[in-house]
């Protein structure tokens, strides 16, 4: 548990920032990404999937393209496809979500 806490802490200090709000000041697909890792290392999973939707799947892909990598067959491959539909959708919706809001306020 405080191995996860010192993990939050030096990801909070260290949060890179993001080159299309810096730049252009628009968000950008990824942005919330690294406040949802945040969240999710401080154990509040509600506040990471409030933030940032894809996160979990992205995780999810992840781990199973290493399991894959390290041993191929044909269901990996099949949840692979579905992690990467599910990840591509959540990503997409939840832009427009968050440019709908942006030009709200």
């Amino acid at each position: 548990m405080i191995f996860l806490h010192a993990i939050s802490d030096w990801l909070a200090e260290h949060m890179l920032t993001c080159p299309s709000v810096k730049w252009l000041g628009i968000i950008c697909p990824g942005c919330g990404m690294q406040r949802s890792f945040i969240a999710l290392t401080e154990g509040r999973i509600l506040d990471s999937l409030t933030l940032y939707p894809a996160l979990l799947p992205l995780i999810g892909l992840g781990i199973v393209l290493v399991s894959y990598l390290l041993q191929p067959t044909a269901i990996k491959a099949k949840i692979i496809v579905g992690l990467q539909l599910t990840s591509g959708i959540i990503i997409i919706v939840n832009y427009i979500i968050k440019l709908h809001q942006n030009l709200i306020v």
